[in-house]
């Protein structure tokens, strides 16, 4: 009876402990999949950043460039304005000074006239001048405007790309550990299976021996009564 006692209880630690396997077999799984989730959500976190940061530069260079595209319309008509007054002006002095003609001025007053006109283009010359060296500083400034939006918006889109690299490296090494954790399952299912089959195995084999326990337990019992009455029987 003892023997078979502490076969039954060796037996049920084996189911203890298969059990306790198949329980524990889960929780790398879950553990996997949460590690898992956590770079798709800096990886989405990453691209919302991105995008604003891209909108709101999308904005200020629009700003920027609007109001550089007002001051050069601004100046160009001013530029066309004062064209068109130089070109009137130079009209009005070729036929004030027209070698030979009647209109070429004899007077001083008319002399003083044709001065003071001559002052008034060349002023309106130089006002056209400034007006074009304004038109092109303006045109300057939108390229360099530009090339600084171009410029920030590299170095962002290289920052942006080295902490992809890095989440991307993150990511693979979290893979990893993923596999590594899915083959470390496998293989404790395998023993889990491994071990189930040793302890059918087992079961079945206490099961056998505990009917020939049984059986002989029972002629033993048969047998000495039999014996029993016998020597009752003897003794009177």
């Amino acid at each position: 009876m003892s023997a078979s006692n502490s076969t039954e209880g060796d037996l049920n630690s084996n189911e203890t402990v298969a059990a306790s396997a198949a329980a524990g077999q889960d929780e790398p799984v879950e553990q996997a999949e949460q590690v898992a989730g956590q770079p798709k959500n800096e990886l989405l976190d990453m691209v919302f950043v991105l995008e604003s940061e891209k909108q709101a530069l999308i904005e200020e260079s629009r700003k920027r460039i609007g109001a550089l595209r007002k001051d050069f319309e601004d100046a160009r008509c001013e530029n066309e304005r004062l064209q068109k007054r130089v070109a009137n002006l130079e009209q009005s002095l070729k036929q004030s000074v027209m070698l030979g003609g009647t209109d070429a001025p004899k007077s001083r007053q008319e002399q003083e006239e044709l001065l003071l006109k001559a002052k008034t283009l060349l002023f309106e010359k130089t006002k056209v001048n400034k007006q074009q060296e304004q038109q092109i500083a303006v045109l300057k400034n939108q390229v360099e405007s530009i090339k600084d939006v171009l410029q920030v918006t590299k170095d962002m889109l290289q920052l942006k790309t080295t902490e992809c690299e890095h989440t991307q490296a993150r990511l693979e090494k979290s893979q990893l550990w993923i596999k590594a954790e899915q083959d470390k399952c496998a293989l404790t299912e395998k023993k889990l299976a491994i071990s189930k089959s040793v302890y059918d195995k087992l079961r079945a084999e206490y099961d056998t021996q505990s009917k020939i326990f049984k059986d002989l337990k029972s002629a033993y019992e048969q047998k000495l009564k039999v014996l029993t009455v016998a020597l009752a029987e003897a003794k009177k």
